[in-house]
């Protein structure tokens, strides 16, 4: 298994409740595609799954595994495929993206 079957994300956890897309980046020193923050029974969790563009995004993310986030330790680990997908599907289905309608 080498870099090629990598999936290109990361996941963080023990973001503080409160934190913002801005928070990570700057918390991670670039721009990801994409930042997912995590939600349990409609609140953020303290994790996000972050999909970078390269490599070395990865490399960069990884060595930020134990690296405080304001008062935060924050914990770094390569992200599943299957695990990113559930945290989208699980964002889309709490904005209302998951079909049915309101009537009016």
């Amino acid at each position: 298994m080498g870099r090629a079957a990598l999936f290109p994300c990361v996941k963080l956890r023990g973001l503080p409740f409160d934190v913002s897309e801005d928070d990570i980046r700057m918390f991670l020193g670039f721009e990801p595609i994409d930042a997912v923050l995590a939600k349990r029974d409609g609140r953020l969790s303290g994790e996000a799954f972050i999909v970078v563009s390269s490599p070395m995004h990865i490399e960069m993310a990884m060595a930020k595994n134990r690296s405080y986030l304001g008062r935060r330790y924050i914990e770094v680990y390569p992200a599943k495929k299957q695990d990113y997908y559930r945290a989208v599907a699980a964002e889309v289905m709490d904005s209302g993206g998951g079909g049915g309608g309101g009537g009016g």
